[in-house]
């Protein structure tokens, strides 16, 4: 008995939000606050967050 795999590039079910990727920095630590989140560094935003991180998103 042999398994057999068909794969269809072009098969789509839906578009994946973009947003769902940033849902696990949070759980990478320090990669998150201090790194990304830092509102005392001198490059974060009005929200605290490093103006270099995000702006390659």
């Amino acid at each position: 008995m042999k398994a057999k795999i068909k794969i269809d590039r072009d098969f789509i079910i839906s578009e994946i939000d973009k947003r769902i990727y940033g849902s696990f920095t949070e759980h990478l630590g320090r990669a998150f606050y201090g790194g990304i989140y830092d509102p005392a560094h001198s490059t974060a935003d009005e929200n605290g967050f490093r103006e270099g991180c995000y702006r390659f998103s």
